[in-house]
């Protein structure tokens, strides 16, 4: 390997290393019940806070809960979606609400709500947009609410002649349910591509099981995660799992069983935003592809979807 390709592979980790952890990051803070204390949040180096969607909701149908970044210097702007939350009360119960939703089939409110945030920075930026790079992120249903985001904001760009910046537009998410079915909702010409779109999950689970992806998926593997915990109950849940995946009659019962293969409670760790810390900010982890092969950084954001996206500033 020349220098020159050892050092494009350096800068190509060194930076898909900087969006990972830029992107948990900001999840992160996206999750905070109050945004008073702007100087607590834990944002990534170098960027400002220039807007709290929690102060500008006024419609209760919804509970949007997000952040959005800027880097003045790079050009680059981070949309960060929080996924459910479980305080306060009415925010709880208004995101099982999307959430329900979206396992039914519909579109959540909150897809409504980032197409907002998306019009009120295109016309901030106006003609200035096309030199901006959009980060759309997001964990759970947060990561299924980016991507429709993402898209929405390619859309938006080519119906405003400023087609060039669409390769411009990506999006990271954790933990996504699976935004396929939305996004053909939301792209009816079929005339978007998702190239730029990479999704991340734990090991198979019910939430980031639940539907089709439109991106490649690549699975975390944090050092500290045991084995899921073999039990009687759990192992009777997983052949009937197995059994209701291969007969239709019985496919929807499969989400179910999977759930109880599992157990609430280490789907909630598996889940938590908190894994994806210890593999993408601690770097305690690696990754895998869809073959189950460890990918490297280059691998992950080297692939053809994302060649447009994140990395041009390397070739």
């Amino acid at each position: 390997m020349s220098k020159r390709e050892s050092k494009r592979n350096y800068d190509i980790s060194s930076k898909c290393k900087e969006i990972l952890r830029g992107s948990v990051q900001s999840i992160e803070a996206s999750y905070l019940s109050d945004f008073r204390s702007f100087e607590d949040l834990l944002i990534p180096k170098n960027y400002e806070l220039i807007m709290a969607t929690a102060h500008m909701l006024g419609d209760l149908s919804s509970s949007y809960q997000a952040l959005v970044l800027i880097n003045y210097k790079e050009k680059e702007i981070i949309i960060a979606n929080s996924g459910s939350r479980y305080a306060p009360i009415k925010h709880m119960l208004l995101d099982l609400f999307g959430a329900l939703r979206f396992a039914l089939g519909f579109t959540p409110y909150n897809v409504q709500e980032v197409i907002k945030v998306n019009e009120m920075l295109l016309d901030s930026l106006g003609p200035l947009a096309e030199n901006y790079t959009f980060h759309y992120t997001g964990h759970s249903i947060g990561g299924v609410i980016a991507q429709c985001g993402a898209v929405h904001m390619k859309k938006s760009l080519k119906e405003r002649d400023q087609a060039k910046a669409i390769s411009q537009v990506t999006a990271i998410t954790f933990e996504n349910p699976g935004a396929k079915a939305l996004i053909e909702k939301l792209d009816v010409d079929n005339d978007i591509s998702t190239n730029g779109f990479i999704t991340i999950n734990n090991r198979p689970n019910v939430i980031n099981s639940w539907g089709s992806q439109c991106s490649q998926v690549f699975t975390i593997v944090p050092d500290a995660q045991p084995p899921i915990p073999s039990t009687y109950i759990g192992r009777v849940f997983k052949k009937l799992k197995q059994f209701s995946s291969k007969n239709y009659v019985f496919s929807y019962f499969t989400n179910v069983f999977q759930l109880a293969e599992m157990g609430l409670s280490q789907l909630q760790k598996d889940h938590a935003l908190e894994r994806f810390k210890e593999v993408c900010i601690e770097e305690r982890g690696s990754y895998l592809d869809q073959s189950g092969v460890t990918a490297s950084y280059a691998e992950m954001f080297e692939l053809p979807i994302l060649a447009d996206g994140f990395i041009t500033e390397f070739d």
